[in-house]
């Protein structure tokens, strides 16, 4: 097993049991759920609205081993620059996930001669998952006619599409989750070469041309929904008026915990 953070600057530290080695860490797993509950007068007990997930806390103790303490600690401070976002990526055999966090208190390094030493010093860290699910990595299914997508997480998981017009323009494209009946359908045509996005999450919806992020949100015709997919297994329909389909839907299954 294995934690590995990067940061929006692209560095990182994978915490692999070697230079920066793991002692413990909490927060991977379950998280506190918020229940929406609501109470009418004279009513006993409460109503039942909805579940809400809490931020995810993560904190890790570890400590750095080697010859050049000094220079491990800089790098480490360096990386887990409070100024900077990042990812967490949890590697255990053949299972990959990520979650994107943020820095709430960096590497505080211990003093006392049990925490630190020519060749060693204990440390620890915290940090914040405002979106408190893992993802795995995409899967990816091409485009056509009819096919199936699954989504093997713990809840509902947006989608991202890409259309390619490769050899012909695509004229206004329509993808349909034939299992609940959404659709997102757009009265737009897609020259030629060029490829078009679109992402259904929350906080990032977008409709644009890839080559130059030209945004076609004004495209989607009315009654269409950005719609996510439940888990479970989905027959999806892909329909243009004229064109050859073309490109790939992606998933990022999300999971409550690991």
């Amino acid at each position: 097993m294995s934690l590995k953070y990067t940061n929006s600057n692209d560095d990182s530290i994978t915490f692999d049991g070697t230079t920066y080695l793991l002692i413990d860490f909490e927060g991977l797993g379950g998280i506190p759920t918020n229940l929406q509950l609501q109470k009418a007068p004279f009513q006993d007990g409460s109503s039942y609205i909805d579940s809400l997930l809490e931020d995810r806390a993560i904190s890790i103790e570890g400590v750095l081993v080697g010859s050049n303490v000094a220079t491990l600690r800089t790098n480490m401070m360096n990386v887990f620059n409070p100024k900077l976002s990042g990812t967490l990526q949890y590697t255990y055999d053949s299972l990959n996930y990520s979650v994107d966090v943020y820095i709430d208190q960096p590497p505080v390094f211990l003093s006392g001669t049990q925490n630190k030493g020519p060749a060693f010093q204990r440390f620890t860290l915290s940090l914040i998952a405002p979106d408190p699910l893992w993802y795995a990595p995409a899967t990816i299914y091409a485009l056509s006619a009819s096919f199936s997508v699954t989504n093997a997480g713990d809840v509902a998981c947006p989608v991202e599409v890409i259309y390619e017009a490769d050899g012909a323009a695509i004229v206004d494209p329509v993808i349909t989750n034939s299992t609940t009946g959404e659709y997102i359908s757009l009265d737009y045509t897609l020259a030629d070469g060029a490829d078009l996005y679109i992402n259904t999450a929350f906080g990032k919806k977008e409709i644009k041309l890839v080559a130059d992020s030209t945004n076609l949100y004004q495209y989607l015709v009315v009654g269409s929904t950005m719609f996510w997919l439940e888990p479970g297994t989905h027959t999806i329909t892909v329909e243009v008026t004229s064109g050859t389909i073309a490109g790939e839907l992606r998933l990022y299954n999300r999971y409550l915990g690991v």
